[in-house]
């Protein structure tokens, strides 16, 4: 997002930072008019900053997140707190995340505290380093009800959902890889049915209705490839394409992408709805298992996710809500056929 641009200046030499310098040129290429979007708004256990003052008050540059390789790489009291919750967690089922801070407008920064995430055998839970002790959230893995993860350049947010919770932790997405591991192991305890699947693959471009996966742009061709996509890439599903090509919609249209259903899961990969000017440099990846995927519904501008959820014992229900590009929409609806409900 807007704000790994904005981190660099800091460290430029002054002469950089010119406003007839190079960056000066540079930024104005990548942030036409300077224009800010907030995307992320700060957390209520988040500290308001001032940019001018977040890295006097925040201490020196923090480290990257990364997956623990020694018990002193955990912060004290973290893993223990986490256990109560999660049961033992050997260091390869931890995701550290140190104090660090962000901004969420032009002058405005806040102070993120240290975040570890447990992926336990029956519940994910999340230490937040707030208070003495710091305190722990968690959810069981049955009630989850899907995974939303952003990637914009360098900046990574993953939220897991259930009705009424949700675990959020912010990244730097040069290291999802330290955590890709446990999310597709996460996804698939989450996704226990299977649902019979055809292969069908639809894109509805404007030029010819009989495209291929291999006429893609490269950058879809390679997410259809990617695991967090397609965890098995021999089994049979139904792929839905958009306007990726960016002919109908031009530049400052609505976000388009790709629609995966598997036979445990729906996933959606999006370009960021809320930062075209970087659209091109992001994913947003929804993942929802088949058996809490209750219907779709399209209102003309965005595509409502139907979620079936699980409130302690009660049937329930939750959505999740994405802008997308009409054609995507489309193709969904005639490459899922009778497979999904439509309302």
């Amino acid at each position: 997002m807007l704000q790994v641009m904005r981190t660099i200046p800091d460290a430029l030499p002054s002469s950089a930072k010119r406003p007839g310098g190079k960056w000066a040129r540079l930024r104005r290429r990548l942030i036409p008019g300077s224009r800010w979007s907030v995307t992320d708004p700060a957390e209520a256990v988040e500290i308001p900053v001032s940019s001018r003052d977040r890295f006097k008050i925040a201490g020196r540059p923090p480290g990257p997140p990364f997956r623990p390789s020694r018990p002193d790489d955990v912060p004290p009291s973290a893993r223990a707190a986490l256990e109560v919750h999660c049961g033992p967690l050997p260091l390869e089922r931890l995701f550290v995340v140190p104090k660090t801070t962000r901004l969420v407008s032009p002058k405005q920064c806040v102070i993120t505290p240290a975040r570890v995430l447990g992926f336990g055998a029956k519940d994910v839970a999340l230490w937040v380093d707030d208070c003495p002790g710091g305190r722990v959230m968690s959810i069981p893995i049955d009630r989850l009800i899907a995974v939303d993860n952003r990637s914009i350049l360098l900046y990574g947010r993953l939220r897991l959902l259930a009705a009424g919770a949700q675990l959020v932790v912010r990244y730097n997405s040069l290291y999802r890889d330290e955590l890709q591991e446990n999310l597709r192991d996460l996804r698939s305890q989450m996704a226990r049915k299977e649902f019979a699947v055809e292969s069908r693959f639809q894109w509805l471009d404007p030029r010819n209705e009989q495209m291929t996966q291999s006429d893609l742009p490269f950058r879809w061709q390679a997410a259809l490839d990617y695991p967090t996509v397609r965890p098995n890439l021999r089994e049979p599903v139904l792929i839905a394409v958009g306007d990726v090509a960016g002919i109908r919609r031009g530049r400052t249209g609505p976000p388009s992408g790709v629609a995966v259903l598997g036979s445990r899961e729906l996933v959606i990969a999006n370009e960021p709805s809320d930062s075209l000017d970087f659209a091109r440099y992001g994913i947003d990846l929804l993942a929802v298992p088949r058996e809490r995927l209750d219907s779709l519904s399209w209102d003309g501008r965005s595509l409502t996710v139907h979620l079936a959820a699980d409130c302690g014992g009660v049937e329930g229900h939750s959505s999740v809500v994405l802008p997308l590009d009409p054609g995507l929409v489309e193709a969904m609806g005639r490459a899922f056929g009778s497979a999904v409900q439509w309302i």
